[in-house]
């Protein structure tokens, strides 16, 4: 079951995983349907995912589930691993019924998703498709 906290981004939220703080939480850009913050501890940083444009706990597991099968997968880059929170969960809801998720940062940057020379390369794993030579 999900643990209810009392606000989007504060310490009784990040308390809910067994991540020692102080937390400083740093909003951060390149989301399109989640509020996305970087929280620096002295033990690491971390990827705090406020669900925005759903509710829906079967769909966030689904998407779980999907990002654990690919970290089997042997692939070119890391895929997030979802941290349990201190009732064994990845997901905590917020007083305002928000799911979140928080994952251990992966070192790299963020792609712009309007570069095509940048997108497509990733194209033709995902979408076999879209295996045709385009410009980038």
């Amino acid at each position: 079951m999900s643990t209810p906290v009392t606000n989007p981004v504060n310490d009784s939220l990040l308390a809910a995983w067994p991540i020692p703080g102080p937390w400083n939480p740093r909003p951060q850009s390149g989301g399109i349907n989640h509020d996305t913050r970087l929280i620096e501890t002295p033990s690491g940083n971390y990827i705090l995912r406020i669900y925005s444009a759903t509710r829906d706990l079967a769909k966030i597991r689904y998407e779980l589930a999907i990002m654990a099968e690919l970290r089997r997968q042997p692939l070119s880059f890391a895929v997030a691993a979802p941290l349990p929170s201190r009732s064994g969960d990845p997901i905590v809801l917020t007083e305002t019924g928000a799911a979140a998720i928080l994952m251990p940062a992966i070192p790299g940057v963020v792609g712009n998703r309007d570069c095509m020379a940048q997108v497509y390369p990733f194209t033709p794993t995902w979408c076999p498709s879209r295996r045709t030579n385009r410009a980038g």
